[in-house]
């Protein structure tokens, strides 16, 4: 059996261009995410400056997160048990 949940195989032999490819596309649609975020708050009444320190927080938060969600994450899938399973 093996540790990685199924499908993932494909991920693993994926050409560099596919993966560029994919990698550009979640970009971009990060990107447009951000910018709609920071239009809407600043057309609301928010000053630029302080949309800014509002995304670099979450930003700061989501590396500080990150650790114990990849290790649950990982730990789920070699596991196949959910939250719900729990």
């Amino acid at each position: 059996m093996s540790d990685f949940p199924e499908g993932s195989a494909h991920f693993f032999h994926r050409d560099d261009d596919e993966v560029d490819e994919e990698l550009d596309k979640a970009e971009q649609e990060f990107f447009e995410t951000i910018i709609s975020m920071i239009l809407y708050l600043n057309k609301n009444g928010l000053r630029l400056d302080a949309v800014r320190e509002m995304i670099q927080m979450k930003v700061e938060d989501a590396f500080a997160q990150y650790p114990k969600l990849a290790e649950d994450c990982q730990w789920k899938n070699r596991t196949d048990q959910h939250d719900e399973d729990l």
